[in-house]
């Protein structure tokens, strides 16, 4: 079982993938323009299911420090992201930007960050 230090550092990761979840720009930016680092749709998903294992997090909220209202918004997202990521095969970043669906996970994701208190959270464009 990792260390507090480590667990405010899983959640800070998870935090900055949600932030990716969340900002529109990054995701024209990154996803479709290819202007920074690669990533795309499916890399994203994987960091936030796989790589921090947002499971773990949600279902032991306690042990990583998550309050009450976090872990309400947080798990919130990761359900909506898990029907989402299910039920959509054959990704195309494109079309999941425009999907309308995908516009209201962002909204989510945005307001999973404010109840966290993340750095610039109200300046993310959804």
């Amino acid at each position: 079982m990792p260390d507090k230090t480590i667990k405010l550092k899983i959640v800070q990761s998870l935090l900055e993938i949600v932030k990716d979840i969340a900002d529109a720009e990054y995701q024209d930016r990154v996803w479709i323009k290819a202007l920074e680092p690669l990533s795309d749709f499916d890399e994203t998903m994987c960091h936030f299911f796989d790589d921090l294992n947002a499971k773990e997090i949600v279902d032991h909220p306690q042990e990583y420090d998550i309050s009450p209202s976090q872990h309400k918004k947080l798990l919130e997202l990761y359900n909506v992201l898990r029907a989402y990521s299910d039920d959509t095969p054959g990704f195309i970043e494109a079309e999941v930007m425009q999907d309308p669906r995908w516009h209201k996970i962002r909204i989510l994701a945005k307001e999973t960050l404010l109840v966290f208190n993340y750095p610039n959270a109200n300046q993310i464009i959804t």
